[in-house]
């Protein structure tokens, strides 16, 4: 007969103890499609929560790094034209 879906998922060490037993849980109850469904949504909305922790972090990153650039590059400007206004008047 072969060993059971949730054995082979525990035996591979890949896979989370929490997804082994909502599998060992749907191949119990017949309802192994629900559960395997259920998992990728919670999954799904973990990445979904990550995802939005780490833009939330590096949007003011990159922010600040671009407006610090286009500081720079307006500093330079205006020393460049002092530089030739000055040397046009000298």
């Amino acid at each position: 007969m072969g060993e059971s879906f949730s054995r082979s998922l525990r035996q591979t060490s890949l896979f989370p103890p929490l997804v082994v037993q909502m599998v060992k849980v749907g191949e119990e109850t017949g309802t192994l499609d629900q559960h395997l469904a259920e998992t990728a949504r919670m999954y799904d909305s973990e990445l979904d929560n990550r995802l939005k922790r780490l833009t939330s972090i590096v949007e003011p990153i990159l922010i600040i790094s671009v407006g610090t650039i286009v500081g720079l590059v307006a500093i330079s400007l205006i020393q460049a034209i002092y530089g030739f206004a000055s040397a046009f008047k000298g």
